[in-house]
């Protein structure tokens, strides 16, 4: 923490605006979290607008349009980060009594993990799918210069890679994998 302390009071004075939103969205989290809030989609709203300003950043927004797209990029990704997160996290998340929104929304009964986790990782796979379909719609709309083959590779290709290699729907060998 203190190593970040010097960058963090930079950025509040360069942006005090985002880093309100930020702190507020976090301590959204937070109450969202002790509440043990049992809506995977309730619990990653704060994360997601977190993102949502995190891409909203001024060299990229030439105009409201671009701000827009790049604010939809920006919530799916912080939505995606926060769901997959949870789905990798479940096993941890059990053995240490956490917090996760995935055990209170599907109503883990203490069953073995690894049966719970494929029962609901169908459920999981859909929201998971439906952001990174969203991170691709809001990609398409921008007229993208530079970088865009690697930009593509990681919208295209490393999202949805990690998202199998974590739901277990396929390893580096090809087969399905515990969690």
């Amino acid at each position: 923490m203190l190593f970040l302390m010097p960058g963090f009071k930079k950025a509040r004075k360069r942006h005090p605006e985002k880093c309100r939103v930020m702190e507020k969205e976090l301590v959204r989290l937070s109450l969202l979290e002790k509440e043990k809030c049992s809506s995977m989609d309730e619990a990653a709203e704060p994360f997601a607008k977190l993102m949502e300003e995190v891409m909203a950043y001024e060299p990229l927004c030439t105009d409201s349009r671009n701000e827009k797209i790049l604010r939809w990029i920006g919530y799916n990704t912080g939505k995606w980060i926060y769901i997959l997160d949870a789905y990798n996290d479940l096993a941890e998340d059990v053995k240490n009594n956490s917090y996760n929104p995935l055990i209170y929304q599907f109503g883990y009964q203490g069953e073995d993990i690894s049966e719970f986790a494929k029962k609901i990782r169908q459920r999981v796979e859909f929201n998971l799918i439906h952001a990174l379909s969203q991170i691709a719609k809001g990609y398409q709309l921008l007229d993208i210069k530079q970088n865009k083959g690697l930009l593509e590779n990681i919208i295209y290709m490393g999202m949805l890679r990690k998202t199998e290699e974590i739901l277990g729907i396929r390893s580096r060998e090809g087969i399905e994998k515990p969690l």
